[in-house]
C-alpha cells in the first residue's frame, strides 16, 4: 500500500480492469480493500448483484451489520454504510427510470394524486395499502408528506411521536414501512410539523417558571362489553356491530374484511373497527406501548 491507499492504482471511477475486491485474496488483501478508493462503489455493486446480500436489509445499520458479517475483515463505519445505502438507492432509481415507458402521467406516482383534490383523499397513495399502490409509487406521490404526517399524528403505528427525535422518527417510519425512502431533510420537516413547539431533548436550564400541572384525566365511563352486557343491551350491541365507511388507519373502503376486539368475545371497552390487515399488524407488535387501539388507546 502506498500513501494510505490500496497501492494498486484504483481510481474513483468503476474501472473493471483494475479494482480491489473484498473476496479475492489472489488479487488484493482485505487491508488493501479497506482503503481502496473504490471500496464503497464495489460494496454497492455487490449488494445489488449477489444473492444473499440483495434486499436483505431495511436500515443503514442492518446493511452495515450484513456486510461486516458476510465479508471477513471488512472495516465499515455507519457513515460509510450510509453512503453505500445511498448509492444502492440511486442506482435503483436510475434503473427504474430507464425501464419506465415514456408516457405522461398526471402526477409522479401515476395515480393522479394531488394535494389540491380533496375529494380523492381516501384514495390517494398510502404506505400501508399494497393493494392500492406500491411503496415505490408512495415514495414519489405528491401526498407522501401529508400522508406520513397524518399517520404520525393520528395513529399509534409508531411509538409516541412526541418522544422521538428526528433520527428516531425516520428510523421508525422506515422500519414500519419497508421500502420507504425518507431523506434527512424530509424527516426534519415532518418532525417540525409534528412538534410545532419544538422538540426539547434535555431539561432546560432556564429560570422560567415550570408549566402548570396537567389536569387529572377524566374517569373512564365506558362500559365493559362482556357476555352479560351484550345480553342486557341487545340494541346497543347491534349498533356497535355496524362497521365504519373506511378503515381509520389505511382508509381502505372496498372489499374490507373488518376486524376488532368486538370480534373475539373477550371483555373489552374498545369498540373500534379496522381492516383485517391493519388490526393484525398492530396486534402483532411486540412492544406493549404500540400494541393498542389507535383511536381509544386501549391496550390489545
Amino acid at each position: 500500500m502506498v500513501n494510505g491507499t490500496c497501492g494498486r492504482g484504483c481510481c474513483g471511477d468503476l474501472d473493471v480492469r483494475c479494482y480491489c475486491e473484498p473476496n479475492c485474496p489472489q488479487k488484493n488483501s482485505m487491508a488493501q480493500f479497506n482503503v481502496c478508493p473504490m471500496k464503497l462503489s464495489t460494496l454497492a455493486f455487490i449488494c445489488e448483484n449477489e444473492e444473499g446480500l440483495s434486499e436483505s436489509y431495511i436500515t443503514i445499520r442492518e446493511l452495515c451489520d450484513l456486510l461486516t458479517n458476510s465479508l471477513d475483515g471488512l472495516e465499515l463505519s455507519l457513515r460509510e454504510a450510509g453512503l453505500v445505502f445511498d448509492l444502492i438507492r440511486s442506482h435503483a432509481n436510475d434503473s427504474d427510470s430507464e425501464e419506465e415507458e415514456e408516457e405522461e402521467t398526471e402526477t409522479a406516482c401515476g395515480r393522479g394524486c394531488s394535494i389540491e383534490d380533496d375529494d380523492r383523499v381516501e384514495n390517494q397513495c398510502s404506505p400501508c395499502n399494497p393493494d392500492r399502490n406500491t411503496i415505490q409509487q408512495f415514495n414519489c406521490c405528491p401526498m407522501k408528506h401529508y400522508n406520513l404526517r397524518d399517520l404520525c399524528m393520528n395513529t399509534d403505528l409508531l411509538l409516541s411521536t412526541w418522544d422521538l427525535n428526528i433520527d428516531e422518527l425516520r428510523e421508525g417510519l422506515i422500519v414500519d414501512f419497508p421500502g420507504l425512502q425518507l431523506t434527512d431533510e424530509e424527516a426534519r420537516v415532518l418532525h417540525d410539523e409534528i412538534h410545532p413547539d419544538g422538540f426539547v431533548e434535555e431539561d432546560s436550564d432556564s429560570d422560567s417558571e415550570a408549566p402548570p400541572p396537567e389536569p387529572e384525566p377524566l374517569s373512564d365511563t365506558r362500559p365493559l362489553i362482556n357476555e352479560e352486557w351484550r345480553r342486557n343491551n341487545r340494541e346497543r350491541w347491534k349498533e356497535l356491530m355496524e362497521t365504519p365507511e373506511h378503515c381509520p388507519v389505511c382508509l381502505e373502503s372496498e372489499d374490507v374484511i373488518w376486524d376488532g376486539k368486538l370480534n373475539y368475545g373477550e371483555p373489552t371497552k374498545c369498540t373500534h373497527w379496522f381492516c383485517h390487515d391493519c388490526f393484525g399488524h398492530i396486534q402483532g407488535m411486540t412492544d406493549d406501548r404500540r400494541r393498542r387501539c389507535p383511536m381509544c388507546k386501549d391496550p390489545w
